[in-house]
């Protein structure tokens, strides 16, 4: 077991040590802006948000950083949790949250990376927290010094919401690291395990009803911008991985994976030039995603590609509509017969 993990074990038992805001700031020297902005987005996170704001104010950094979180209408005592942090770190906590739901309306990471004031960015979900404490000094480090590059990504550790430590991951480098969509084929990195560069949000068509969550399709557009570089060290963040309902399936995080997987693929084949195998990649992705959906959580296979399909007729627009459903319907009738 790392040393990493024993950090997990701790954070579980609660005897991790909450510091104060001047002890953050001790080693940020003169007064300036923030270099790093971390960004959570939460919601109904009640028993793990605190895990994922301490994680936060352990950072050992001789930099400034802030902290943005954004609550989505919880109803279970998170912005509770929230509120109290923000006051005990009035300096680095920017309290973003919203008194009602907005879930279908607004894509969380969108809002929380517009309103960032760093260049860099390290996001982490409100159920997810990070158990190195050197964890963004080390990735703005490498950033700073390698400036063709857009992205930095490390292991996980995985566990369950009952808190039994799954597996541990490490990573190995990208498989390609030059080309128009540089690298987002060669990296597969866990949301909370990334740093990258702040650059324009791609332009969706598709309304967030339709596509809640955004984390890939920034990682891909990030991945076009520059170098992406994976440090192949012990995991570094702690990622909760539950099953789901069929009822909960399109509001799960698998399923929302899926989701944009399916428009990545779109987008890459509406672009000036297009990308049929980067978008018949993607696309795929977006299949095998429901399947081991469907597998993980013992649900009917063709029913669960079924939610997909409603969820995009329910909400898609236009001729992207028809134009995602009519290759999704395609891809379901060619695997059918292997249900």
């Amino acid at each position: 077991m790392s040393s990493h993990a024993e950090v997990f074990g701790a954070f579980l038992r609660q005897g991790i040590t909450v510091p104060s805001q001047a002890e953050v700031m001790a080693n940020w020297g003169v007064l300036r802006a923030p270099e790093v902005s971390i960004i959570c987005p939460t919601h109904m996170h009640v028993n793990q948000i605190e895990r994922a704001l301490i994680g936060f104010f352990r950072q050992k950094t001789n930099f400034p950083f802030e902290v943005l979180v954004r609550d989505d209408g919880s109803m279970d005592g998170t912005a509770r949790v929230v509120e109290r942090y923000s006051a005990l770190f009035p300096e680095i906590l920017r309290n973003l949250s919203e008194p009602v739901d907005t879930w279908g309306k607004v894509r969380h990471n969108d809002v929380l990376i517009s309103a960032a004031l760093a260049p860099l960015i390290a996001p982490c979900d409100g159920d997810d927290f990070w158990v190195y404490d050197q964890k963004i000094q080390r990735q703005r480090d490498y950033l700073l010094a390698h400036p063709t590059d857009s992205l930095v990504y490390h292991g996980t550790l995985e566990f369950s919401p009952d808190g039994r430590l799954i597996r541990e991951t490490t990573v190995v480098e990208p498989q390609k690291r030059a080309g128009r969509h540089n690298g987002s084929r060669g990296f597969r990195a866990a949301w909370s395990s990334v740093m990258f560069r702040k650059a324009p949000l791609l332009p969706l068509k598709f309304p967030p009803a339709v596509v809640p969550q955004s984390d890939v399709l920034i990682t891909h557009r990030i991945a076009q911008l520059g170098g992406v570089r994976a440090i192949p060290e012990a995991p570094w963040t702690a990622r909760m991985v539950r099953r789901e309902s069929l009822e909960e399936l399109s509001l799960g995080s698998d399923y929302q994976t899926a989701v944009s997987r399916f428009v990545l693929s779109e987008l890459l084949m509406q672009e000036p030039h297009p990308s049929p195998q980067e978008a018949a990649h993607f696309f795929g992705e977006g299949v095998r995603r429901l399947l081991v959906t469907a597998s993980k959580n013992r649900l009917p296979v063709f029913k669960t590609l079924t939610v997909l399909c409603m969820q995009i007729i329910r909400y898609g627009i236009g001729t992207d509509r028809g134009r995602l459903v009519s290759n999704l319907s395609r891809k379901i009738r060619s695997f059918r017969n292997g249900f």
